[in-house]
């Protein structure tokens, strides 16, 4: 669900797949940048239905124990992931350097390495920024990428 598509902005970002066998390509994946008040508002909208769980557990028999106490303790978790979320990868497909058949990424955060199964040959593909190897190749360090 895509709520107020003006606030969120979709980069293209460079990065090179790596085999295990040592095949590499370069490539472009969508990466969505989230603005400050959207990423407040998905976290606060989790939290807030979290909390609510918590608290109809409360009445429930035998669950009031425990229920409430797991339900706010995720809603601090939610609230702390979705608030640090600042960019998000969307769903795509890349090319397999080996077979050139098709992996697909699911759409996720963004935690660098993305690593995914090529449908074709089954063999592992790794997504690493570009920038961030070819600054790690050189020896040059860089802020984030």
């Amino acid at each position: 669900m895509r709520e107020d598509i003006g606030e969120i902005e979709t980069k293209l970002l460079a990065i090179q797949l790596r085999m295990p066998t040592g095949e590499q390509a370069c490539t472009q994946l969508p990466i969505t940048v989230l603005s400050d008040s959207l990423r407040t508002r998905r976290a606060f909208r989790a939290f807030g239905f979290a909390f609510a769980v918590g608290a109809v557990l409360i009445v429930v028999p035998l669950m009031h124990l425990i229920g409430p106490l797991v339900s706010w303790i995720t809603a601090g978790v939610l609230l702390v992931r979705r608030l640090s979320e600042r960019e998000r990868l969307l769903e795509c497909k890349v090319v397999c350097p080996k077979c050139g058949g098709e992996a697909h990424i699911a759409e996720q955060r963004v935690q660098w390495p993305i690593v995914t199964l090529c449908s074709s040959c089954k063999w592992q593909i790794t997504c690493v920024p570009a920038a961030a190897v070819t600054a790690h190749e050189t020896g040059v360090s860089s802020a984030r990428v």
